[in-house]
């Protein structure tokens, strides 16, 4: 069952990074030049996540205000995994995804036996020309897996912002690709 949440995500994002680059078809005529980094990003948040804790992902490529969003069930697929997407301005450029997890006022997560959760991702990226038309699709990558510890565990993990992580995907000017991840230790 936990993987297949993931696996669903990742179809999920497969399919809307279609959707996506839809009418960008590669053309001998198309100029070549690299102009737009494109991410399409997922974050896979688990049952306990969403029910006992305040998860937060701020996200931005540094040339306006970096947008917030409050991840619900509302937003979410199948009420886990929750997913945008950035097309840069231009190359070279950078776009972060962080993720804030926080437990809920409420929550009394040091009193529960078990606690699942995720800190696994999947993306998939790409470079537009200046028309948006597709000059090079990266593959798509899946990383990380659900984990169960114990209330009080997580709950310490949880207090201590070890659960945070933030992706930063660069784009040098020829549009070649880097991830790096951070997460408190």
């Amino acid at each position: 069952m936990k993987n297949l949440k993931l696996t669903l995500a990742a179809v999920l994002c497969c399919l809307l990074t279609s959707t996506l680059f839809i009418g960008c078809v590669k053309n001998e005529d198309d100029d070549k030049t690299p102009a737009h980094g494109v991410v399409t990003f997922y974050l896979e948040n688990t049952s306990d996540m969403m029910q006992y804790c305040d998860i937060e992902v701020t996200y931005g490529d540094g040339n306006e205000e970096p947008e917030k969003v409050v991840v619900s069930k509302e937003n979410t697929l199948l009420d886990l995994s929750w997913g945008g997407t950035l097309v840069t301005r231009s190359l070279p450029s950078t776009v972060t995804f962080t993720r804030k997890i926080t437990a809920k006022p409420d929550a009394k997560i040091e009193e529960m036996k078990e606690f699942t959760y995720s800190l696994a991702y999947l993306y998939t990226s790409g470079v537009c020309n200046a028309a948006g038309s597709v000059i090079e699709q990266y593959p798509q990558k899946t990383v990380g897996k659900e984990q169960t510890t114990s209330g009080a565990t997580a709950a310490a993990l949880i207090a201590e912002g070890k659960l945070n992580q933030t992706f930063t995907f660069t784009f040098d000017e020829k549009g070649k690709m880097t991830l790096k991840v951070d997460m408190a230790e």
